[in-house]
């Protein structure tokens, strides 16, 4: 009872005082000219912290209406690329539209609108007609990309005691594996079989690391060490991937300028604690009109990238989380302190199993202990990155 008690006051201190503030936000907001309401996401006007690639637009035409369209899950999959989809339909639909997309606009047009149209991409039942090229994207971008990253990636994923799930993750790594990437696979101290079975079953697919330890930290910090490639891709060991072109959008956001790319993100209270998380939110906290943000205080390792040339200028993990809490959170910050920007973007093809790889080491106590030391390193280092930011 006392465990669940002092779970219940922390809970109270550090995340239900940050929802009440974003309420008290809300009100304020919505009654206010200065802010801009991106779907619940208030934004300064002015200041543009959130990123539309106005070359990535794709306008598509179709007769039938998008509850009726035949090309849905092609949609999708543009989508999920990165392009912001206009939709335009000439059937008619009665149908209140919700967000279905992350980045979509529908909206119904006659056939004389069309003509009206510039630069745009045609699609009629079903068939792509795309300005004479037979490819969606642009060929130059995408043999840049290949040549960049392609067999120089290192994706490292942490076991501990996740045998049920831990096959589906890397199961998916090599079936979708279009990049060329390595896998690396740490195990911290499983006992219930699952190091020897990936060991028997991907014998020459992957590397296989034994930790002496059970740490997020230690485990991921030799992961980077048997690295031999220039990119790196933390990812937990329920994360699974679903389509073969999965890192794409990390990949064209990265490409121009080094930066580290989440799947996860969240921002701090006002005590410096880790507070609000992406996943509290409609749409994963991420506008309809836009593929990523920078306005976060941290981001989640599970479905990190980064280079390691800016990994090595860290001081790596620090093991003193062993075994896991706020590991991310202080990276992240140490990424901030060396004046790299963080970008938070959801469109990652992968599915989420979520919190199965941390219910038998995550507990009270350790979240208290961690989260008291994180904040008593970072008020020393640089306790501007604690401020409250959402």
């Amino acid at each position: 009872m006392k465990k669940t008690t002092k779970a219940i006051n922390y809970l109270k201190n550090n995340g239900i005082k940050s929802f009440i503030q974003r309420t008290k936000l809300h009100i304020n907001y919505t009654k206010s000219k200065d802010y801009i309401n991106l779907n619940g996401i208030y934004k300064q006007k002015g200041n543009n912290n959130c990123f539309k690639p106005k070359t990535q637009d794709l306008y598509i035409i179709s007769k039938n209406n998008y509850q009726n369209s035949l090309i849905k899950d092609q949609i999708k999959k543009l989508n999920l690329y990165g392009y912001a989809i206009h939709y335009y339909h000439i059937e008619p639909d009665n149908n209140i539209y919700s967000n279905i997309l992350p980045i979509v606009e529908k909206k119904q047009i006659n056939y004389e609108d069309i003509k009206n149209i510039k630069n745009k991409t045609i699609l009629l039942d079903g068939k792509f007609k795309i300005d004479n090229s037979n490819n969606i994207f642009d060929n130059n971008l995408k043999n840049e990309i290949n040549d960049k990253y392609l067999n120089n990636i290192s994706v490292i994923v942490l076991n501990y005691n996740n045998k049920k799930i831990i096959i589906k993750c890397l199961d998916s790594l090599l079936k979708y594996n279009s990049y060329g990437y390595e896998i690396i696979v740490v195990d911290n101290c499983s006992t219930d079989g699952s190091y020897e079975l990936i060991k028997d079953k991907y014998q020459n697919s992957i590397k296989l690391i034994k930790n002496n330890l059970n740490g997020c930290s230690s485990g991921r910090n030799l992961a980077v060490k048997a690295s031999n490639k220039e990119y790196l891709l933390f990812l937990d060991s329920d994360q699974i991937i679903t389509d073969d072109n999965w890192l794409d959008n990390y990949l064209m956001i990265n490409n121009n300028k080094e930066r580290v790319i989440g799947w996860a993100a969240g921002w701090f209270n006002k005590k410096g604690f880790a507070g609000q998380i992406v996943d509290n939110f409609e749409l994963r906290c991420m506008p309809p009109d836009q593929l990523y943000r920078t306005d976060i205080g941290y981001l989640g390792s599970g479905g990190m990238f980064i280079s390691k040339m800016i990994f090595n200028k860290t001081d790596g993990f620090d093991e003193n989380y062993d075994p896991t809490g706020y590991e991310d959170t202080d990276i992240s910050l140490q990424i901030r302190n060396l004046g790299y920007e963080l970008i938070y973007c959801p469109y990652l093809s992968l599915e989420h199993k979520a919190h199965q790889t941390t219910n038998n080491v995550l507990t009270d106590t350790r979240i208290e202990k961690n989260a008291q030391y994180f904040k008593n390193k970072w008020e020393k280092i640089n306790k501007k990155l604690l401020q409250y930011k959402k």
